[in-house]
């Protein structure tokens, strides 16, 4: 019999702090101070999961950078948020961006054991 794959813990447990963030954006949009403050637990929960520096700079980096981008497009009229709070961006949002930073790393890392697991089980 062959052993049977199983996604980990720590991946699972990002895909529904992931999940629940996106829920928690389409719900409560208009209330910027929930929305913040619900947004920096998540990411308080995903990045205490497993206390990776190289995570938590990568974290903060697509915060700073994908914010940053997207208040450029805003300023040069490409779209608009509903509810801004700062430079035409609402503040939970560099929050989401690293919680998404964060989820495709350890997706990946989940891609790449499933990969080796398939090769490994021919």
């Amino acid at each position: 019999m062959k052993p049977a794959y199983f996604p980990s813990l720590l991946f699972l447990a990002t895909l529904g702090l992931t999940l629940a963030s996106l829920s928690a954006v389409s719900f409560m949009w208009q209330d910027s101070a929930a929305l913040t403050a619900i947004t920096a637990a998540i990411s308080t929960f995903i990045l205490a999961m497993k206390r990776d520096w190289k995570e938590a700079v990568f974290y903060a980096g697509a915060g700073v950078m994908g914010a940053s981008a997207e208040s450029t497009a805003i300023f040069f009229g490409a779209w608009s948020y509903s509810a801004p709070d700062f430079a035409g961006i609402p503040f939970w949002l560099p929050f989401l961006w690293g919680i998404a930073a964060v989820f495709l790393i350890r997706a990946w890392k989940e891609l790449e054991y499933f990969t080796s697991f398939v090769k490994a089980s021919r």
